[in-house]
């Protein structure tokens, strides 16, 4: 049983997504549908990579994912399909896929209209059937053309300056909890076991400790954990973080060290 994923900014009022499905379900009827979501923002291409990225991982080897979030292709007017670790990645030519992967981990092919005709829904017109081609004989039969350089959008990494890690807000999730572009890696790594106190927004807002899970902090309370995906996540526990301090994509976070005669242990957590 082949699986496919959705991933889109449409409205769940209009038609596509009930198009899409009947359309795959059409073509081949064991297909196991999965929607991740469908309330990424509109054209929003960097919480799409993300939430598809951390998604993702999670599926097992030939699975399918769907993406059509700005589904409209760049400079090259190209729809890509892309093998990465074992799983398939349909998406315009946006530079969505250039935020998901290592490139030179990943092979790219350009999908082909088999009419002259526009696309104007690209999703059900161009990647259903290219679909059911790659359930029947993977990518190969298709007979795409191999793409060498794909449109490239730069992720928002962390600035390292002196003692402190510059971050940023990448994706609010639907409990209003920060995720940033700070790994626990990179922490640890600049950290070198000092005390620390990381910085939301502006000096009102401060956490000076790194918690198990969620809980550890009292009910209203700020606090900081290492999720899943291995990110530094701001949350307020039964709270709205991003509503209570005013946070969205881009908001700043810094985590600023202190060197003082004690030092606190290396913050070895577990997921949530």
């Amino acid at each position: 049983m082949a699986i496919v994923t959705l991933t889109t900014d449409w409205n769940k009022s209009d038609y596509y997504l009930g198009a899409v499905k009947g359309r795959l379900l059409g073509l081949d009827p064991s297909i196991q549908v999965v929607d991740i979501t469908h309330q990424v923002s509109p054209f929003n291409i960097g919480q799409a990579a993300y939430i598809v990225k951390q998604a993702s991982r999670h599926f097992p080897p030939n699975s399918i994912h769907l993406i059509d979030v700005k589904n409209e292709p760049g400079k090259s007017g190209s729809y890509l399909c892309m093998f990465y670790n074992g799983q398939y990645y349909l998406s315009a030519d946006n530079g969505l896929l250039s935020l998901l992967v290592e490139e030179d981990l990943a092979q790219f092919y350009t999908i082909e209209s088999k009419t002259k005709e526009n696309l104007v829904f690209a999703a059900l017109e161009l990647f259903c059937p290219a679909i059911k081609e790659i359930i029947g004989s993977g990518v190969e039969a298709l007979c795409l053309a191999p793409v060498k350089e794909i449109e490239k959008r730069m992720p928002i990494m962390p600035a390292i300056d002196s003692n402190t890690i510059n971050g940023s807000v990448l994706y609010i999730d639907s409990f209003g909890n920060a995720h940033t572009n700070i790994s626990r890696e990179l922490f640890n790594q600049e950290g070198k076991q000092r005390a620390f106190e990381i910085i939301i927004q502006s000096n009102y807002n401060k956490i000076n400790q790194v918690s198990i899970n969620y809980g550890h902090a009292q009910p209203g309370e700020l606090v900081a954990v290492f999720n899943s995906a291995n990110v530094l996540e701001i949350a307020i526990n039964n709270g709205n973080a991003a509503q209570l301090l005013n946070l969205s994509p881009n908001s700043n976070v810094r985590v600023k060290f202190i060197d003082s005669a004690s030092s606190v242990p290396e913050i070895k957590l577990f997921n949530n």
